[in-house]
């Protein structure tokens, strides 16, 4: 059975799932080239259905991550009960109908069915928005589990507390916005003069700059309820749920000043509201999980939602609160709920059985392959040599250990925000003028920004307090003293660092190249961060890496296993060196 998923909104994507396994899956903003594009799908729909050479016929549902049904309200019988437009009749009808219910029923799934003349059908699900975040535990490995999703809000709701158990999720509570923890942190990024809902990871970097010196007031801003798990907002403060550009209120603004602009210093000020949002954040995070556990009782929780890409607060999970193990889907924010739409409606509403596959690969997006990125270089003028396969990945390891800054185009595109390996720039971890580099003249960054590590699985333990394995970038933890100034490169001012760990079952070749690097230099570990420049979307195709690599002062691109190499003479001269084999 063939289910399409799709996200509509912010960060617009589409999943092709069989038989309760994903396929093929690509946020659209890899295509379009627009930031967390909130278009219709339409052309990673068409890439998913070419993934798997069927057309729209062959499938047999469309899944939505959100449903409209849920908005319906006796309260809009005026918008219903006089249509403006005949197409309206498939909203206008179900919401007159609800009127007629001794109590307004709440529908988590709604069909829509299209009988075409021809014999042909279009099945389209609305599947509730955190149903569709807490789906992920349906790929995790866990066969029951503790769910706890948290965003900005879904229909009308912020925050679920849930439990997987076999195929079936478990409603245990919602907490309905606006009371929001992802509105909340996107409201205090505006203020900060950020984008909310795009440069939140921006503030959670910025917090541990200083000390939470309003951490009181915001404990009074966002109040916590241990017992039963559930938090409110002092929504005074707060303006984002009215028609308001400005989502903090006058009454913040008079107790902490103006709303800082993008061009305007960033001041130790700026930094303890970030720092004392953060410790309150995380705080409320632990709270929620704590109670999910007492509720639950199991050992095992699936956390997903815009706001577990808070890698610092999830650092802190198995540390903080009674759970033992942790699955956080690499696409958990909206663009996941493609995936969600579709593993919900297979297994919850179908009722079909687990596959027991486990979700271990992000790489299910644009393929670049050999004929690709050999089709581009036929027509470029750019120095470039073509490699063995197995020795590509040693060779990128030698340019890495000469401190050369690496591009890295391989196979699959990950689905997610995070690049895992297959449309990465690599780096030499312990080489603090590269990170400057990096941010300068490569990513185009703040300079506070961290950089992030990849790893060899079997070490994370060696180099970090309280690793554990992390296959997706969202954890972070603190780098043990005697690898700090090893690895200085990826050591925030926090001593933390967000891990990506890497085993040859979940890539192959990207571990190699780590391997290989831990062979030369003694450190299992390698600066990791996007194939992309700040504001622009992850490079999808051969093309986008290729135009990525002009653009920036990135020495090397590997493509599949051909190398692009900037003219300078060094750069060439050091690539011929690798090929050869000399290390030194």
């Amino acid at each position: 059975m063939y289910i399409l998923g799709l996200s509509y909104d912010i960060d617009a994507a589409a999943c092709l799932v069989k038989d309760g396994v994903p396929l093929a899956a690509s946020a659209e903003e890899r295509f379009s080239k627009i930031k967390h594009d909130r278009g219709f799908p339409n052309q990673a729909i068409k890439f998913c259905l070419g993934r798997e050479g069927i057309k729209m016929e062959d499938l047999e549902w469309a899944a939505m991550g959100w449903n409209p049904s849920i908005h319906l309200k006796p309260l809009l019988w005026r918008q219903s009960s006089r249509v403006r437009h005949h197409a309206e009749y498939l909203y206008a009808v179900p919401n007159m109908l609800f009127q007629h219910f001794s109590e307004r029923p709440r529908d988590r799934v709604t069909e829509q069915v299209h009988h075409f003349e021809d014999g042909r059908t279009l099945r389209t699900a609305y599947v509730e928005h955190h149903l569709c975040h807490a789906a992920w535990s349906f790929v995790s490995p866990f066969e029951d589990c503790a769910i706890l999703t948290i965003d900005g809000f879904g229909e009308d709701t912020s925050t679920m507390l849930s439990q997987c158990v076999g195929n079936k999720i478990e409603v245990l509570q919602q907490t309905k916005r606006p009371h929001s923890l992802g509105s909340l942190y996107a409201a205090i990024t505006q203020y900060l003069g950020f984008k909310p809902n795009q440069d939140e990871g921006t503030v959670m970097s910025l917090a541990a700059m200083a000390e939470p010196k309003f951490v009181d007031d915001f404990r009074e801003m966002c109040r916590l309820n241990e017992d039963d798990g559930t938090f409110e907002l002092d929504l005074t403060y707060f303006s984002y749920f009215q028609e308001d550009t400005d989502r903090v209120s006058p009454k913040f603004v008079e107790k902490y000043g103006p709303v800082r602009k993008w061009e305007d210093e960033i001041t130790d000020h700026h930094m303890s509201v970030a720092a004392s949002l953060q410790v309150v954040f995380e705080e409320t995070y632990m709270g929620m999980l704590r109670n999910l556990h007492k509720r639950t009782g199991h050992k095992q929780v699936v956390v997903a939602g815009g706001v577990a890409l808070n890698c610092v607060a999830n650092g802190r999970i198995l540390e903080q609160t009674p759970f033992e193990d942790i699955f956080i889907p690499p696409a958990s924010g909206d663009d996941g709920t493609s995936t969600g739409a579709a593993l919900y409606l297979y297994h919850h509403h179908l009722d079909n059985p687990r596959t027991g596959k486990v979700f271990k690969r992000a790489s299910l997006g644009w393929d670049v392959t050999d004929d690709e990125a050999k089709e581009l270089i036929d027509v470029s003028v750019r120095r470039h040599h073509k490699i063995d396969a197995a020795d590509t990945p040693r060779v990128a390891a030698r340019l890495l250990a000469k401190d050369r800054i690496v591009g890295w185009c391989q196979g699959q595109a990950e689905f997610g925000p995070r690049a895992l390996g297959n449309r990465s720039i690599m780096a030499n971890p312990g080489n603090l003028d590269l990170k400057d580099q990096l941010n300068a003249t490569i990513k185009f960054r703040l300079w506070f920004r961290p950089f992030a590590p990849s790893m060899l699985a079997d070490h994370v333990g060696e180099l970090f307090q309280n690793g554990v394995v992390s296959p997706f970038m969202l954890l972070a933890f603190t780098v043990k003293p005697e690898w700090r100034e090893r690895v200085i490169g990826i050591l925030h001012t926090d001593d933390t660092a967000r891990v990506q760990t890497v085993t040859p079952d979940e890539n192959e070749r990207y571990h190699a190249v780590i391997e290989h690097f831990h062979k030369l230099t003694g450190k299992p570990i390698i600066l990791n961060t996007s194939l992309n420049v700040r504001g622009e979307p992850i490079a999808n195709t051969a093309k986008d890496a290729m135009a990525c690599f002009d653009s920036t002062a990135m020495d090397y691109l590997f493509l599949g296993n051909y190398v692009l190499c900037k003219p300078q003479a060094d750069c060439i001269a050091d690539l011929e060196e690798a090929i050869k084999g000399d290390p030194q």
